[in-house]
């Protein structure tokens, strides 16, 4: 099964890059405490991305975490790509409404 993705705010070009690769990927919702965040890619399966190592060293931090080193949202892309095993086939591209995701 293919990852599920939950994308906290700083990454909001790489959300809609994922989204037009056809990848299930939902935003960090507007100030939305990071203590429901984690709950929420907890309880959907997701994983958090971030740019935030503080987030993934919280106490209350159960959730898959991957801290995404760059800040070149095409570099960000091909980190979670390649550390996913993600299919950048052109047949998969604008699978899901980059806006809505669906």
């Amino acid at each position: 099964e293919p990852p599920r993705f939950l994308v906290d705010a700083m990454l909001g070009r790489l959300l809609r890059w994922l989204r037009v690769l056809g990848v299930d990927t939902l935003p960090r919702e507007d100030d939305e405490e990071a203590s429901r965040m984690f709950s929420r890619a907890a309880a959907d399966g997701r994983i958090l991305l971030t740019r935030d190592q503080k987030l993934c060293n919280r106490r209350d931090c159960y959730c898959a975490v991957f801290v995404v080193a760059s800040d070149d949202p095409r570099v960000q892309l091909e980190e979670v790509a390649t550390r996913f095993g993600l299919s950048l086939e052109p047949s998969e591209f604008m699978m899901r409404c980059s806006a809505c995701n669906g």
